[in-house]
């Protein structure tokens, strides 16, 4: 009788003695979570930050708290972090509204299309 046709594979000390290499799955998620007091330590630093500069774009806080090297600049930390922040203090009425400039463009092409209407409405004839 052969033998069964699914390898075993060794524990990793034997792979390793033996000098072969075997595939490993990596984890699939390798991000580590901030704890609780990691995320109210960065609460306070953003805080502090915007009260010393205000008033500040989303970006130009992302850019204090890199600097500090208090966040990475990988733009999963702009939006999954410094956003979600930001946007958590201002509703629990813990960073006044207008310390947070919300300079939209999208805001400014609406104003545009919205004049641009407005004079295609006052110059058309009149049936």
């Amino acid at each position: 009788m052969h033998g069964s046709p699914f390898e075993v594979l060794p524990s990793k000390e034997s792979t390793v003695a033996a000098g072969k290499s075997v595939y490993r799955a990596s984890p699939i998620n390798t991000r580590k979570r901030r704890t609780r007091s990691m995320v109210l330590a960065l609460r306070d630093a953003i805080f502090s930050v915007v009260s010393k500069h205000h008033p500040m774009t989303v970006r130009q806080v992302f850019y204090q708290l890199v600097k500090l090297r208090l966040i990475e600049k990988p733009e999963r930390e702009y939006n999954d972090v410094v956003v979600r922040l930001l946007a958590q203090l201002r509703l629990e009425g813990d960073l006044p509204w207008e310390w947070i400039a919300d300079s939209t463009r999208w805001m400014r092409r609406h104003r545009r299309r919205a004049a641009r209407h407005r004079h295609h409405l006052s110059t058309r004839p009149l049936a």
